[in-house]
This record gives C-alpha cells, structure tokens and sequence, in this order.
C-alpha cells in the first residue's frame, strides 16, 4: 500500500514537471519571429486606367492581400478633381485600420499626399516634408508608430519621391537617411514610391542605412505592361528580421502601379 508521504510526493514533482514544461513553452512561443504584412500602393488618387474613381475597388485589392501596414501613395483629400472625397479617411473606413495623412501640396482646392495605415494600435505619428531642390512638387512622409500584439513597436514611413528631378530624389534618400539618427535600438520600414530603381544614385544612397527587401528588380510600373522597379520596402539594417515572402501583385486596372506585398519576419 503507498503511503500518503509517497502520494503526496509525486503530486508535489509532476506540478513541478507540469510548471516547468509551461515555462518552456511560454519561452519557445514568446522566441517565435513575429510574421509583418507589409502592402505599399500607389492609388493615382483613386482613379483607375479605365478612367473610373473607385476606392471600394482598390480597398478589396489591398485586403485581399491581408496587409498589417499599408502606405498608400496619390491620395487626394478633398479636391475638385476627385469629387471632394476625403480619401484617406475613406481608405481608413474601407480598410478598418488607424492611420496619418501627409500632405505633400495644395491642389484643385483640397490636399494631395501620402498616407500611412495599420490594423495594429497607433501610438504615435510624425509627418515631414522632403527637401526641394528643382522639382517642382513639395513631396513629404507619413510616419506611424505602432505596437504589436507582442508589445514591440515598429515605426512605418510612407513616402513618396518626385519623379522629375534627381537632385531631389538624392536629397530625400539623404534626408530619410537622417530619420535613422539615434534608432538603433527600433525597428523602421520606410516604403512607398520612390521614382528610383535599384541601381539608380538615390537608393545607393539610401542603401547606406537601409536594407532592401529585394533581392532581383521587382517591375511594378505602369500597371498595365510593367517595365520599371520603383515600388520597394527597405527596413533599417541587422540581423532582427528576414523576407518570408515578397510579390508584385498583377493588377492592371484600379490603379497606374501594381501593389507590392512584402512578408518579413521579425524577432521578438
């Protein structure tokens, strides 16, 4: 017959077998790399190569994707030529996800810029303006702070650079390059439009600080029969994170670029 001692002894260890084994699971979940959906977009402000201004449409585009962070580029808020729409509060609606505009200029009797999004909690955002130098559009960022499930914050840039002068792609490349100054211990994506292909001068520039996603020319522009590598998504340089998955989403019609969707994992 077993003692009492003897049972009481054994219910004592396997609680202690039992706690320990918890503890090593918590440990190897919370050791897990946390997956980052990451889509950037440039909307034409809203209108499509068939001539029809159709959020609902680009929003079904960009969720199909099941995005964390989404940049948007060519929002219009506001104007005359795109019917008065505040479309980054539409998108905000149409995406479920918290958000900050930036606007780049005034237009057509409204605003026109860039815009950041998350599904996760935004607990802080910036905007900024891009140095000019000959071009003749102020271009700016959108930046968003925002705290994931396992309470790690990420910083998220939406830019958008200008398309008709070097000068001041280089200048912005620069003057990204600065947001970096005292961040070594954050995790910053910056993306969006960035009128630059791989080996141009300005992302030689911005690859000083910043790592690329790409590994080979990703064609996201004009949508309709893809020929240049301007859409990309750099992360601040280390050993924290990995592409799990990156693709150019083939879609002609809602808007002049294609989507580009990147999959990071990140450590916790």
């Amino acid at each position: 017959m077993i003692s009492s001692r003897k049972i009481q002894w054994f219910a004592q260890t396997t609680l202690f077998v039992m706690a320990l084994l918890a503890m090593f699971q918590s440990s190897a979940f919370s050791a897990e790399p946390m997956e980052l959906r990451i889509l950037t977009y440039n909307v034409h402000h809203g209108q499509g190569n068939d001539g029809k201004f159709d959020l609902e449409r680009l929003a079904k585009i960009i969720l199909k994707t099941k995005p964390d962070l989404v940049a948007l580029q060519e929002l219009d808020q506001k104007t005359g030529r795109s019917h008065g729409v505040d479309q980054p509060a539409e998108f905000a609606k149409l995406l479920g996800m918290e958000y900050v505009f930036a606007e780049n200029l005034v237009f057509d009797g409204g605003l026109y810029g860039v815009a950041a999004y998350s599904r996760f909690p935004v607990v802080a955002q910036k905007t900024y303006k891009l140095p000019q130098l000959d071009g003749p559009e102020p271009r700016g960022i959108a930046e968003i702070t925002v705290e994931l499930p396992n309470k790690q914050k990420v910083r998220f840039l939406s830019t958008h650079w200008c398309h008709q002068s070097a000068g001041d792609r280089l200048k912005s490349a620069k003057f990204t390059n600065n947001l970096l100054k005292n961040s070594s211990d954050e995790f910053v994506i910056v993306t969006g439009d960035f009128n630059a292909q791989p080996k141009s001068d300005p992302i030689a520039e911005l690859k000083k600080k910043w790592r690329p996603t790409y590994t080979t020319e990703l064609l996201t522009a004009p949508s309709d029969n893809p020929r240049v590598s301007i859409d990309h998504v750099f992360a601040n340089q280390g050993d924290t994170w990995k592409v799990k998955h990156i693709e150019v989403i083939q879609e002609k019609v809602a808007s002049d670029h294609c989507p580009l969707l990147v999959v990071l994992e990140i450590a916790n």
